[in-house]
């Protein structure tokens, strides 16, 4: 069965959207930070509220642009296609782009006049209150978490599939694990505090951005070595 476009040109297309994947992926955890003089945030998502804010938007925007072009595998009978998949993975980087998470964890949408402080701090943020509305910052999280599990599915399901070795077929799959678990993670203490009225407490400084980071790379790496890039080195 015929999987992929047969020219040659065809054929490199896909190649280099699928390295240009895996470079954004991994690169983007690493340049945030540098560009904000190596300062951490919470998450990823809160780079947007430092200089390095241009930078994670135009990644995401170039994420969304990438999984648009690209078509994936053609011809399996299955539940959904690279396609869908792709382009589902693509609306929820452009949405997690366009929409900010809330700059503090979410502040009321009305907020007391008197309440001097609260909206000193928010003129020195300069930023629309807006972004710190609770209902748009969950738009934002459950796009990002669209996004990373999509390229989860895509890793564990979709690049395993056709003529791979066996040593190909596990790391593909931990590969997708490694990009979901941290996701599913992430969720699943933000649903039980949510649902228990407990204090979502973090197990260590920057959790969120950390398990992020986990997701991240592993995406980028898996892309990466589906595009061949290994063969730069003399694999195949």
């Amino acid at each position: 069965m015929n999987h992929l476009p047969q020219s040659k040109n065809s054929n490199f297309s896909y190649l280099q959207l699928r390295k240009l994947l895996g470079i954004l992926g991994i690169l983007l955890p690493l340049i945030l930070p540098a560009i904000n003089n190596f300062e951490l945030q919470p998450s990823i998502s809160h780079f947007y509220y430092t200089p390095a804010s241009s930078v994670f938007t135009g990644f995401l925007i170039s994420f969304s642009l990438f999984l648009f072009c690209y078509p994936g595998r053609v011809g399996d009978r299955v539940f959904i296609s690279d396609n869908w998949l792709t382009n589902i993975a693509g609306f929820g980087a452009l949405l997690t782009a366009l929409i900010p998470t809330a700059y503090n964890g979410g502040l009321p949408c009305s907020l007391p006049l008197e309440d001097t402080s609260l909206w000193m701090s928010l003129k020195k943020l300069d930023l629309p209150i807006l972004h710190n509305h609770e209902f748009t910052s969950g738009i934002h999280l459950v796009s990002a978490g669209i996004f990373l599990l999509c390229m989860a599915v895509m890793s564990f399901w979709r690049f395993t599939l056709g003529k791979i070795s066996r040593l190909q077929l596990w790391f593909f799959k931990f590969c997708g694990i490694m990009t979901a678990a941290p996701v599913l993670i992430i969720a699943t203490k933000k649903i039980w505090s949510t649902l228990s009225g407990a204090e979502n407490t973090p197990w260590f400084e920057n959790e969120v951005y950390w398990l992020e980071c986990i997701s991240v790379l592993f995406f980028g790496i898996a892309w990466l070595v589906k595009g061949k890039f290994l063969r730069i080195l003399g694999f195949r």
